[in-house]
């Protein structure tokens, strides 16, 4: 990869400028294929259509034991909302949780973790 030492300068005639991404590394899936005594690993989407399915495609390719899901874009949740919602999804089963506000959620969600600890 070619990396400027310098400013990059502004070129008579061009209109846009290219910028390459590099990937960086899944760190979700590399803890999940850990060996550990007792862990429980969950992970996150925000999904703006298939969230079932991308949610449960995650659930697998990255060997999670929970995946908690929400659709985001869509009204009166998200970033600017204090609300949301959002279903959380296991190898056997799922839970939605509909609209409630974020802090009440965050204690719903950390209630199904600890009764997945338990499982």
């Amino acid at each position: 990869r070619q990396v400027a030492q310098q400013k990059l300068k502004k070129t008579a005639g061009s209109q846009t400028l290219t910028l390459e991404l590099v990937r960086t590394p899944d760190i979700l899936a590399e803890v999940a294929t850990q060996e550990q005594a007792l862990k429980l690993v969950v992970g996150f989407a925000a999904e703006t259509h298939d969230v079932e399915k991308y949610a449960r495609g995650k659930l697998a390719d990255k060997h999670l034991d929970l995946i908690i899901a929400n659709q985001v874009g869509i009204a009166g949740g998200g970033f600017e909302s204090d609300q949301n919602a959002a279903t959380a999804y296991w190898s056997d089963g799922q839970r939605a949780f509909p609209g409630t506000a974020k802090t009440q959620l965050a204690e719903q969600l950390l209630d199904l973790i600890a009764e997945r600890l338990d499982a």
